[in-house]
């Protein structure tokens, strides 16, 4: 959504079925249905973007509403100051909690579990990545599929094995939240959270640190090796999906480069970048050229790349 001011267009950030941003209002007894569609227009925005209310909500009264949406979207994005009574329609998450490395690599052991619902209650380190350990494979590559959900609820997250790290997933179509990850060095297996994020998928409040040190990031496909032309730091496709509020440090070693190497992605099909901090140290680019390579998609064009910046950091000795 955008509004004119003195300046020109401005896109925010997110926004709400009622407003983008609202402070000292009373809503009561109100009924919101939402239905996001992907129409194949010009510009496709994912569900990640929209709440029911609003993008920031103030000081506010909300009381005895009911809401209604075939997408998992929040309330509203963020706000303080608000009383909320009587909300029906929200889905009831019932979180499994993780506390331990031995817990999240119960995500992995089939679809049913990548599907699941998970809460971090405890910081973790990994010992193992996720492309090749027995844990999840039997030490053969594998390719895995995560489309639930992982609140870190600001716990933190560290790999710390004596391999090169590899992608937590080999596609996402989930939501990642709430989270600090320490990706250690990543090998050809990366990028650090997918090779792939697509189809409404959602990264959020996400604090990635990573530092990239292969010339180039691969995959197997029906046992075929294929290496991508291009790459992010986060995935390497990025299709229809949004990533919000992010802070993504990265830093290159070995055969990594920056002309290889974007922040977010390779290709992208459509979606939302808002509100991303890029700290590198190596110059990736203003936005939104420091955060992705190019829009495959000649129809939808760049993505909508709102209050995002990407900084040149000093290489730490």
């Amino acid at each position: 959504m955008k509004q004119v001011s003195n300046i020109g267009w401005i896109t925010a950030p997110g926004a709400g079925v009622i407003g983008v941003w609202l402070d000292g209002v009373t809503m009561e007894n109100c009924e919101i249905n939402v239905s996001v569609a992907w129409d194949g227009g010009s510009k496709c925005i994912p569900s990640g973007y929209y709440s029911f209310i609003g993008y920031e909500v103030k000081n506010s009264t909300v009381k005895n509403v009911a809401v209604s949406c075939a997408n998992s979207i929040e309330l509203f994005d963020n706000g303080s100051g608000n009383t909320v009574t009587g909300i029906t329609g929200m889905p009831e998450i019932q979180w499994t909690e993780i506390s331990s490395e031995e817990d999240w690599w119960k995500i992995y052991e089939n679809e049913t579990t990548l599907a699941g619902n998970y809460k971090l209650t405890a910081d973790i380190t990994l010992t193992k990545n996720s492309c090749m350990n027995e844990v999840v494979s039997g030490g053969q590559y594998t390719n895995v599929v995560f489309t639930g959900r992982i609140n870190g609820d600001g716990h933190t997250l560290t790999y710390n094995g004596t391999e090169a790290n590899s992608r937590l997933f080999y596609e996402v179509y989930g939501t990642i939240e709430n989270l600090n990850y320490n990706a250690g060095r990543l090998g050809e297996w990366g990028a650090a959270i997918a090779y792939t994020i697509k189809n409404d998928a959602v990264i959020s409040n996400v604090n990635l640190t990573v530092t990239m040190t292969a010339a180039k990031l691969a995959q197997i496909v029906a046992e075929n090796r294929y290496e991508a032309d291009a790459a992010g730091a986060l995935c390497v496709w990025f299709e229809k999906s949004c990533v919000k509020d992010c802070t993504i440090n990265v830093e290159f070693e070995g055969d990594a480069s920056a002309t290889y190497y974007k922040a977010v992605a390779y290709d992208f099909s459509s979606g939302v970048l808002s509100n991303i901090t890029v700290n590198s140290t190596a110059e990736l680019g203003d936005a939104p050229t420091g955060l992705i390579h190019s829009a495959i998609d000649a129809a939808h064009g760049w993505p909508e790349v709102i209050g995002c910046k990407v900084n040149k950091l000093e290489a730490q000795a």
